[in-house]
């Protein structure tokens, strides 16, 4: 109930940094994605709640009580069902180790715990910082190559393959490969974080699905997709 209690909190606190997305449809065919992956899972048994907003920043990230926020930018540029599914299935690794929870812990304190078990949401008053940490989520590189790991093994149990995911993250590392590069290669605090060429080289070991399985929506449900949030953001510009 904690974890809800943090992701609620959050997710609204997200509202004044990107306008909201009513986009019901659209959740609909991210559920749908959802559930046939979760549906291979041998854990225990997730709900994903999915927060759609409209912002043109490519990335999805999971939050504290299987919230998971998806930013228009992401489902415009999607290429496939495949990258769609493989994003998520990282995310859906993140939720199963609990590490949105963990990481709010660690950058916040124990306090924030401690003031919301006694209270309720409204003892806490250092909501944003709580949004701000997680909206920027940095984990350390066992935490990332686990969820990749994750993310591996259930896309090829779920008739997936890595390519999706490859293609996803080898997009964000062409956005800014001279200044990225550098950045992993020298500065201290980036150091335990996974060199993005790294997480493709393991995702692309035994690529291929021990299964392949039809596609779950269409091309027009994927163009549906990639048009969901229609409107302009006021932070977009041309």
């Amino acid at each position: 109930s904690l974890e809800e209690k943090i992701g609620k909190m959050v997710v609204e606190d997200i509202k004044d940094e990107w306008p909201p997305c009513e986009d019901k449809e659209a959740a609909k065919y991210l559920d749908l994605l959802a559930q046939r992956l979760l549906s291979h899972h041998e854990g225990e048994k997730e709900t994903l709640k999915f927060h759609l907003f409209q912002t043109p920043t490519q990335n999805a990230f999971a939050l504290p009580g299987s919230n998971v926020v998806v930013l228009s930018g992401f489902l415009k540029n999607a290429e496939s069902e495949e990258e769609i599914a493989g994003v998520l299935s990282h995310e859906i690794g993140h939720i199963v180790s609990r590490d949105p929870l963990k990481f709010v812990i660690q950058e916040q304190g124990l306090g924030m715990i401690s003031s919301l078990a006694s209270s309720g949401p409204g003892a806490y008053g250092d909501v944003a910082g709580v949004a701000t940490t997680l909206s920027s989520l940095s984990y350390s590189r066992e935490k990332e190559l686990a969820a990749d790991k994750f993310a591996k093994d259930l896309l090829v149990k779920s008739g997936y393959t890595t390519k999706g995911l490859i293609s996803f993250l080898s997009r964000r590392e062409q956005a800014f490969p001279e200044i990225m590069r550098p950045l992993e290669e020298n500065l201290s605090f980036l150091s335990t974080h996974p060199k993005t060429s790294e997480r493709i080289e393991f995702l692309k070991q035994g690529n291929a699905a021990a299964k392949k399985s039809p596609p779950s929506l269409s091309a027009g449900q994927i163009k549906r997709l990639q048009s969901a949030c229609p409107n302009h953001s006021p932070y977009e510009t041309n």
